[in-house]
């Protein structure tokens, strides 16, 4: 999906540049749905992936 609309998208992979192993990593870090990534502040998450 090229530009998927985040009001409906429900899953990471469906997000351009996510595939399995980023969806997995997103999910070792508490996000779990493509909504969760617009509320997580960026230097929270920077911090959470180094």
């Amino acid at each position: 999906m090229k530009h998927p609309n985040r009001h409906t998208v429900s899953r990471l992979e469906e997000l351009p540049n996510v595939g399995k192993a980023t969806a997995g990593d997103f999910h070792t870090i508490g996000i779990d749905h493509p909504q969760d990534l617009i509320e997580e502040r960026k230097a929270k998450l920077a911090q959470s992936l180094s």
